[in-house]
């Protein structure tokens, strides 16, 4: 994939999480683990963007440690999501404490990487790069906030072709994609409908034939709008 062309320094190599620094933390808290006896749990050292602590505390077996820091599993996924735990060095505003949206951007565009690659690796054209982007917050012209992810094309002159999956912070479980600023996708995934809440732990719990038709649908609708504005782009030329 992409042995054609040149590929641009993907910053989606952000969200490798670096947990090497330390193997475990031990505290004195019980640990939060359903049915964990251990009582050397370590606090989630998480704090979000309105100084709001994560209350659990975890032992060595379930915790996630991201350079030298505690975290919960939850908290963790979050600041991977968001680019890992360099973004928070910098003073980066965190996510709520109950915000799953990155968590399932994040998820949701994982699942779609190897897709995405191929279908703009067929629409690339011979001066055109390509990047992924991190999860990252957008507030809109609305004033409300959305958690997004982009795989994107383009050449000297900028952005040329962008895929997206963002969610709403008005519809937490709805997951939209986007070609350029077309929206071409929009639906819960069946994991969430099948919940009614939750939108990323029950992932695993999802039947399989349902995740790949709701990935296979989303995917259709995409390719269809890269088409469209692949056509558009040349004929505007």
């Amino acid at each position: 994939m992409f042995s054609r062309w040149k590929k641009a320094p993907d910053t989606a190599d952000a969200e490798q999480g670096s947990q090497d620094t330390l193997r475990s933390i031990e505290g004195t808290k019980p640990c939060n683990e359903v049915g964990c006896s251990s009582t050397n749990g370590a606090p989630c050292e998480y704090v979000d963007r309105r100084h709001e602590h994560c209350m659990t505390a975890w032992c060595p077996e379930h915790q996630i440690v991201l350079d030298g820091h505690c975290y919960c599993r939850r908290h963790a996924n979050t600041i991977e999501a968001i680019g890992g735990i360099q973004i928070t060095t910098y003073g980066a505003a965190l996510p709520d404490i109950g915000n799953r949206m990155p968590n399932l951007v994040r998820w949701i565009s994982n699942d779609l990487d190897g897709s995405m690659r191929q279908l703009l690796d067929a629409a690339h054209r011979p001066d055109e790069l390509f990047k992924r982007e991190p999860v990252h917050a957008v507030r809109g012209i609305d004033g409300f906030i959305r958690w997004e992810m982009t795989w994107q094309l383009f050449n000297q002159t900028g952005s040329t072709l962008r895929v997206t999956i963002e969610v709403d912070e008005r519809e937490p479980v709805v997951v939209i994609a986007r070609v350029s600023n077309a929206k071409v996708y929009s639906a819960t995934p069946p994991w969430i409908a099948a919940a009614g809440t939750d939108p990323s732990g029950v992932h695993a719990h999802a039947d399989e034939s349902q995740r790949q038709a709701f990935y296979a649908d989303m995917a259709s609708h995409i390719r269809e709008g890269i088409a469209q504005d692949r056509e558009e782009s040349v004929s505007e030329q």
